[in-house]
């Protein structure tokens, strides 16, 4: 494969939701975005993974123990078997993203656990209309759950139409 010329992509990953059981299920959103900020998607997900804790920090990635249950674009749900049989190289990145940022979390472990009822839910989702509307997706959603910058750039063709992809939703 020859080498891709476009720019870099930063994916932001917001965990929103860790619950860390057998399996591990875990919700946020993934917002791509090039580095001139032309191209932008944002991608709400909810996944389940067969490792625990112990295992991601320890473990090499591999992308079987991450099952994506659902992806949302705005209001729109992905239909997975398509993206699982067309696109498995953009689901790829999105479980890689996920991965690392999971590993920062337990590295770094500067989140802390939130409980809420209907009313803080409310103004959660208050809050996540105003970062959809930000300039700086990540630091307007640090307060929120845990997120990470992963920046990605692609060497390889089948990388790049991974990513445009994403970028296209």
């Amino acid at each position: 494969m020859t080498a891709a010329t476009e720019e870099p992509v930063i994916i932001e990953t917001l965990i929103l939701v860790a619950i860390w059981d057998s399996p591990s299920i875990f919700q946020g959103c993934f917002h791509l975005a090039t580095a001139s900020q032309e191209k932008q998607s944002l991608v709400f997900f909810r996944c389940e993974c067969a490792l625990g804790e112990a295992a991601i920090l320890d473990d090499d990635f591999s992308e079987e123990y991450y099952q994506f249950t659902q992806l949302y674009r705005d209001k729109q749900q992905l239909d997975l078997a398509y993206w699982r049989q067309e696109k498995p190289d953009s689901l790829y990145i999105l479980k890689y993203a996920l991965h690392l940022s999971l590993k920062q979390m337990l590295r770094h472990n500067n989140w802390n656990l939130k409980y809420t009822d209907e009313i803080a839910l409310s103004r959660i989702e208050q809050s996540i209309k105003t970062i959809l509307h930000a300039e700086s997706f990540l630091k307007a959603a640090e307060h929120l759950g845990f997120a990470v910058a992963i920046p990605f750039i692609a060497h390889e063709n089948d990388s790049q139409q991974a990513i445009d992809a994403l970028l296209t939703l």
